[in-house]
């Protein structure tokens, strides 16, 4: 959902625009050769699959292209733990690199 405001002049332009936030399922291969435990949607295995979210904020640029709106900025969050555990499983990582 995208919102806006309009600024409190009389030219009674877009000013800013909010963005776009949602829920995704990260998807990755380690370095080092395991079994594979997750399947995306499309049928492809995968070391990991674990939750994620990701942020995008647009602004309003009347010579921007696709609807006059620009990124301003992009944001992706994931939960390190699943990878961590399996990269300890993998000998990748020794549990005393982590507390250091």
């Amino acid at each position: 959902m995208v919102s806006a405001f309009r600024n409190a002049s009389n030219d009674n332009h877009l000013m800013s625009a909010r963005g776009l936030t949602g829920i995704a399922t990260l998807y990755a291969d380690l370095a080092v050769p395991g079994e594979k435990q997750k399947t995306d949607p499309e049928g492809n295995k995968w070391d990991l699959g674990s939750d994620a979210m990701f942020k995008f904020e647009y602004v309003k640029d009347s010579s921007a292209k696709h609807g006059g709106l620009l990124m301003k900025s992009a944001a992706t969050y994931a939960d390190s733990g699943a990878a961590m555990v399996e990269m300890l499983k993998r000998g990748m990582v020794k549990p005393e690199q982590l507390v250091g």
